[in-house]
């Protein structure tokens, strides 16, 4: 993110805003959009909503501007500002994509290792007694057959439907998956997969989000349309889905479905990066964007040209386990690996 620093008749009049016998500096902080709003604090105290004029101490502050998406996920900017005795400077926050906030990481982890640890007994037992979140971890167990339960498919899709019925989004989406490939001992049948994405969907899911955009822009299931993909391709990326963000980056570059847009290109790009999304377990998203953003920069698109960012882009697009073979070829052409 980046910082502008004024010229002295501005800092002049941007400290007079402040109160022109105030002791110390003068800090703006703007946002845009979706970005308004949202709450500033300057090395963990609340100072207003943004956009806000403020004054502050000397030395190097930290900035946090930070505003909720719901009660488990918020949309933040950080930065460390160094600002001098009497100086001006304006910060421009651009808030990156939902993630988790501290609270609910820590709640996550909580009920994983609740899961993890609870005998198969006790799970089943939970299930029984119509706990939705532990029908889905019953069915688990019998996919793998692991923690005391047998392998056993029937009895996995019995309890992934039971799942699915009693409102657990992670389950609704694999039906409507498995009603789209025709997989787990079901018939492929796509309004059947729409109607199950729909209520994933429907309760913020972001991967059933994903899907159906990725079912308008086929024509899978529901007349082919491009816009309207786009538009479940944004609400998945604004709920956090590493995937959507790429496939919305790229319909900016080619206007498919969007207006045509480099701009808007590279910040999918760049939002896809630092995504954090579990769901995006082999980095397929994050890496994706990482290769297009070598792309933009090897030939300007959206940002200026420089090969040696896209270089940096394409060899972070290779670093561990899931490399991008897009980026592996541009490096081999340019005998980098």
């Amino acid at each position: 993110m980046k910082s502008v620093y004024f010229s002295p008749f501005l800092s002049l009049l941007l400290l007079v805003s402040f109160g022109a016998n105030a002791a110390g500096s003068g800090l703006r902080v703007t946002c845009e959009g979706d970005d308004v709003g949202a709450e500033v604090l300057v090395n963990g105290k609340f100072r207003g909503e943004c956009p806000l004029d403020m004054q502050v101490p000397e030395g190097t502050l930290k900035l946090l501007v930070r505003k909720k998406v719901d009660a488990q996920r918020e949309r933040v900017f950080e930065q460390e500002v160094r600002i001098g005795e009497g100086s001006a400077k304006r910060i421009e926050a651009s808030l990156g994509t939902a993630k988790l906030n501290a609270g609910a990481k820590a709640q996550q982890e909580s009920n994983r290792q609740r899961w993890r640890n609870m005998s198969f007994d006790a799970l089943q037992k939970e299930a029984e007694a119509g706990n939705a979140e532990a029908m889905r971890h019953l069915a688990a167990r019998y996919w793998n057959g692991s923690d005391g339960a047998p392998k056993d498919k029937e009895l996995f899709m019995t309890w992934l439907r039971k799942a699915a019925e009693a409102g657990d989004a992670y389950s609704m989406n694999m039906l409507g998956q498995s009603y789209h490939y025709g997989i787990n001992n079901l018939q492929k049948n796509d309004e059947q997969a729409i109607q199950w994405l729909r209520k994933a969907a429907a309760v913020g899911y972001g991967p059933s989000m994903k899907a159906l955009g990725d079912h308008y822009d086929s024509g899978s299931g529901v007349a082919q349309n491009h816009v309207e993909a786009g538009q479940w391709y944004r609400k998945a990326a604004d709920a956090g889905n590493a995937l959507a963000m790429s496939s919305l980056g790229m319909r900016y570059m080619g206007g498919r479905g969007v207006p045509q847009s480099y701009e808007q290109a590279v910040a999918w790009y760049r939002k896809v990066v630092e995504a954090e999304d579990e769901n995006d377990t082999d980095k397929i998203g994050s890496k994706n964007g990482m290769f297009w953003l070598g792309r933009c920069y090897e030939n300007g698109w959206g940002v200026l040209q420089d090969e040696q960012q896209a270089i940096y882009w394409w060899r972070k697009a290779v670093e561990g386990k899931y490399p991008s073979d897009n980026a592996v070829e541009e490096l081999k052409k340019r005998g980098l690996r």
